[in-house]
């Protein structure tokens, strides 16, 4: 049988991980998504941890290239196993995970408005009786309760499936989750635990801990980006004791210090097709037209601005896609506004929704369109810290042409919620509410870049940990030490 060919329905480059040639310990790294690609793959972590550990990454099937390039870091490949959880389990895992919300005081009644209207009429009462029964659900001793049963029913369905068949195979020392709540990362970082695997997972952004639902078990360590993120995580758990939990920063923020990444201003707007003379806006989009209801409409008002003189010296607008809008809703603005500059963000979209594999590259010319634009415009996007880090103006959009559609609630709204409520209350971007004001704040920032410089620094401190271009070391060092003390533990026993 060739080394690429599969032993338990998963593909193992180079040689079996079960063999382990080597007198290394083996880390198993579960990756399902593109942002995985980017904070693992090309961030330096897979290089600074090869003197320590061997790896075998998990990871959707993908193209070709990607895994050449993943293996050219002389690091074994498997396929992620499809998830073992039966549809029947959604309405048990909306509960629990809306009663988990309710626990930590971060349920958010106007989010919940929001998706309830994607819904049909219909639908909405059982909707609302939902909602109700999760709030039931919330106290204690039920919520406790509900949650041994669901993972104890996890627990049966993996009995026997292809995540142990696939931990027979690689026989890992110690196991890193990039995401604990995508199901296939979270199936088999469950079954590894049930084999007493030490099981780490980082905590991939700082809106999750706001926003997503309960983590399926308890991890041996956590990874979080900064000491916000570790309170947050503490008001999830209370109970869970200081050392396993690490603050390392994130290495989606080590590229913007890789000074071999950096172009100068004209080679990159070369790339662009821009003019290295003017000024620069840069509008980050959304992913889906559901957040941001005419959000093509507000692009083409934002353009008609500039070449009406209100914003002033005429800059450039260039528009950076989302990585996963796939659906081109910009190109009928491209036509219709000349001089406007569209930029598809990775160049790699797959048919899975959110597996994309960004060449390093892509990732640099997020870095250096951060450090040439003049003035970032978001809704609420995580851009904003990008934007902080490198002292960029920002105005976050809290209005959309289409007003009364009903899914325009959430972006009056989303400048709220707890995670970017934090970016507010730092005063590190003015917030508009109509294109008066984002004309009038665009304006003030383009005569004064100065303006809100303490905020953007306390903010991007507070939210992002430390920016040094070591977050990936940070995390290798924490995989060393989580594994170091459960071999002492063992030990013990």
């Amino acid at each position: 049988m060739e080394p690429s060919e599969s032993l338990t329905g998963a593909s193992i480059a180079r040689a079996p991980a079960s063999a382990h040639t080597s007198q290394k310990p083996r880390l198993l790294l579960l990756l399902s998504s593109g942002w995985g690609v980017r904070n693992y793959v090309h961030s330096g972590f897979l290089e600074a941890m090869a003197p320590h550990l061997d790896v075998t990454v998990l990871l959707p099937p993908s193209d070709q290239h990607f895994r050449k390039i993943v293996r050219d870091k002389n690091t074994d490949l498997a396929d992620l196993p499809a998830s073992v959880i039966p549809r029947s389990m959604g309405i048990f895992e909306g509960l629990i995970s809306t009663a988990t919300h309710h626990r930590c005081g971060i349920y958010d009644p106007v989010k919940r408005r929001w998706m309830l209207a994607f819904q049909p009429r219909w639908k909405q009462p059982y909707s609302f009786m939902m909602g109700r029964l999760a709030r039931l659900i919330s106290y204690s001793p039920l919520y406790e309760t509900l949650e041994r049963r669901g993972q104890r029913k996890l627990k049966m369905l993996l009995n026997g499936a292809a995540q142990q068949t696939l931990l027979d195979t690689i026989e890992p020392d110690v196991v890193l989750t990039a995401n604990p709540w995508q199901l296939a990362q979270r199936e088999m970082s469950f079954a590894a635990m049930l084999r007493g695997i030490p099981t780490m997972t980082t905590i991939p952004s700082w809106d999750n801990l706001c926003q997503r639902s309960h983590l399926v078990a308890d991890y041996a360590h956590y990874i979080v980006w900064s000491e916000m993120m570790r309170q947050d995580l503490l008001n999830r758990y209370p109970d869970l004791e200081a050392q396993r939990i690490s603050v390392t920063g994130t290495p989606q923020f080590d590229y913007h210090l890789r000074k071999e990444l950096w172009w100068d201003r004209a080679a990159f707007f070369k790339r662009i097709g821009g003019d290295p003379n003017r000024k620069l806006l840069v509008y980050a989009a959304q992913a889906r037209e559901v957040v941001f209801p005419k959000e093509d409409e507000f692009v083409a008002q934002l353009w008609q601005a500039i070449e009406h003189g209100r914003i002033e010296g005429k800059p450039q607008l260039l528009v950076r896609s989302h990585p996963l809008d796939r659906v081109g809703r910009f190109r009928d603005v491209e036509k219709r506004c000349p001089g406007i500059i569209i930029h598809r963000a990775w160049q790699q979209p797959t048919q899975q929704q959110i597996w994309f594999t960004p060449e390093l590259d892509d990732l640099a010319m997020l870095t250096n369109t951060m450090r040439h634009m003049d003035v970032n415009i978001n809704m609420a996007s995580s851009v904003t810290l990008d934007a902080a880090i490198f002292d960029k103006p920002i105005v976050n959009v809290g209005f959309t042409p289409a007003a009364n559609h009903p899914h325009a609630l959430l972006i009056r709204h989303a400048h709220k919620l707890l995670h970017f409520r934090r970016v507010m209350e730092r005063k590190a971007s003015r917030l508009a509410t109509s294109m008066d004001e984002l004309v009038e704040a665009v304006n003030l920032y383009l005569r004064n870049p100065d303006l809100d410089r303490e905020g953007r620094r306390r903010a991007a401190a507070y939210i992002c940990g430390p920016i040094d271009g070591k977050a990936h070391e940070r995390i290798v060092d924490s995989i060393l030490t989580t594994l170091q003390r459960s071999k002492k533990g063992h030990n013990a026993t």
